[in-house]
């Protein structure tokens, strides 16, 4: 979690990663991989929002 709170995610950005690695483990334990994509993009969404090191971005631009 200091990784996630040094990102800069926020309590409800807490609570999506926690519903997105149950939703992963129950589908992964019922061998559902369909809902894969969909945790997949809500995990990018997340990363897109909260930068590791946004200071590079501005270098590259």
């Amino acid at each position: 979690t200091p990784a996630l709170a040094t990102r800069g995610f926020s309590e409800e950005a807490f609570a999506e990663v926690a519903e997105i690695i149950a939703q992963t483990l129950i589908a992964g334990a019922e061998g559902n991989t369909g809902v894969l994509p969909e945790l997949k993009a809500r995990v990018l969404e997340l990363a897109a929002a909260h930068p590791l090191y946004p200071e590079l971005a501005k270098v590259s631009e």
